[in-house]
Formats: C-alpha cells, structure tokens, sequence
C-alpha cells in the first residue's frame, strides 16, 4: 500500500486543542518554549495511567453531532461533522470545538467568496441519554481567520479549525456548564509519539460516523477507536486511527494523570 494511500485512508491529521481560537494559538506560541522546558515535572512518575478505558456512555454527552445546513446555488444540501465541549476556564458561553470546514464551504468561482454553512443542527445528549437539538446561525461561529479567507484543500490544515458558541443551560436560575473536554498546555508540548509524557500515550477518537450511504441514521450512533501516534509537530500531529466519514471535526484525547485530555481536532 503506497503512503499517500495511508495517509488518506488511515492517517487523519490532528490540530491542536490548544488553538481552539487565535487567543489561545497565541498564547501556546508565546508559552512554547517555556512550557517546554518546565513539561518533565508534570510526567507520570508511578504507573501507567494511559490505559485506562474511558466511560464511552460520559462521552456521549461530551461529542456532539454536528447537521449541517448548506445552501449552494439557493439548494439546500445536507452534510455531517462532529464536534465536542471544551472546558475553558473563564468562559461565559458553553464552547464547541470542531473543523473549520463544517462551518464554511470555499467560494465557488473566483467572483464568488467563501460561505458560512447557513444553519447547524446540534444534536446532543443528555445525561438521561436523551437527545435533542439546538440550532445556530452562523453568528454564532469563530473560525480561524487564516482559514476563514482561505478555506478549502488550498489551506493550512492546521488552520482549520473554529469554534460554535452556545448559551449555557439555566439551572435553578444558575448558568451550568455543560460536560467538557479539558486539555493542558504543558501535555500539548510533548511529543506523544514518544513516551515523552512518562509512558506511550495511547490516543482515542470518537464521533457520528454516517451509513453506508453517506447519510446518518436518525438516532445518532456514537463510535469511538483506539489511536497510536506518529509524527509530531508545534502545531500538528499525526494518529493512526480507523475513523469514517460524519467524524470530522471531532476530538482526539488521551487519558492523562488520570484526566482524559483533549489534544487534536480530527
């Protein structure tokens, strides 16, 4: 099997959690090379605390999927994608992480310009297992700028990425956070295709992979696998992972000092 086959049916490029907006990019690059340097105080230092299985019906509610609304040429079409929770400390809004390119489509032509996806429906699950939906428009999007001006196969894959801001819930009069990934800036300075981080991390993917025919089921239908890393970058990695199309935009985590830590966008 050639490598450019690899790469395309086995090999999904990462980005890094801790670019999920130009505020926090910046902040890693400035943060680099110090986090680096102080990164070996925070190994595991008894046990291997990488191979703990993590609770997939707790990611259910984590993962969402993502129904996106596209219009082209005034038709409506429809695609899929996935995305998840992210704790940020400080923030007022519940945030998603996903690709940047489930949020806006390329121009057409060279007189045309690039598209947000008009309408997403976001089906998410709550801790009864239950799922329901909420709607945003694209107001409700951040996109990498880089890859807002540019989006497509043209881009930096690194670029795509971008978040969707969503109000949090109202409990007993009280804004509540929902489940959420959380991630760690000195892990994501670590090669994690080494044992750089006290052991061999082992990765895992999750998402809402659709049928057969492209299309999803009606009943979200949750999939997560096993992934080894490879390459490793400041800004990107490589994993070695079975994922299907639906999965886009979903999260790449290991289990971390007993923490699972989001480190990579699919």
């Amino acid at each position: 099997m050639s490598a450019q086959t690899l790469q395309l049916d086995t090999i999904t490029m990462a980005r890094w959690a801790s670019a999920i907006s130009n505020k926090i990019a910046g902040a890693a690059s400035a943060a680099w090379s110090s986090v680096k340097k102080g990164a070996a105080a925070a190994r595991l230092i008894h046990g291997d605390q990488s191979r703990a299985v993590s609770d997939t019906d707790k990611w259910k509610e984590v993962i969402v999927r993502l129904d996106l609304n596209i219009v082209t040429n005034g038709k409506l079409q429809l695609a899929y994608g996935t995305g998840w929770f992210i704790n940020v400390p400080g923030a007022t809004q519940d945030i998603i992480v996903t690709a940047g390119h489930n949020l806006i489509r390329p121009a057409k032509d060279a007189q045309s310009h690039p598209e947000r996806t008009s309408e997403i429906n976001i089906r998410i699950t709550n801790e009864e297992g239950q799922i329901y939906t909420e709607t945003v428009k694209p107001d409700r999007y951040r996109i990498c700028k880089k890859y807002e001006l540019q989006p497509g196969p043209a881009a930096d894959s690194a670029d795509d990425y971008g978040v969707i801001l969503l109000d949090r819930q109202i409990v007993n009069g009280v804004p509540k956070p929902r489940k959420a990934f959380g991630y760690n800036m000195v892990l994501a300075a670590m090669d994690l295709s080494t044992p750089e981080p006290g052991a061999v991390l082992v990765g895992q993917v999750g998402g809402y992979p659709a049928n057969t025919q492209g299309a999803p089921t009606e009943r979200p239908k949750f999939r997560f696998a096993a992934a080894t890393f490879g390459k490793h970058a400041e800004r990107q990695l490589y994993y070695h992972a079975g994922t299907d199309q639906g999965m886009s935009g979903g999260p790449v985590w290991v289990n971390f000092l007993g923490h699972d830590i989001a480190v990579g966008i699919q």
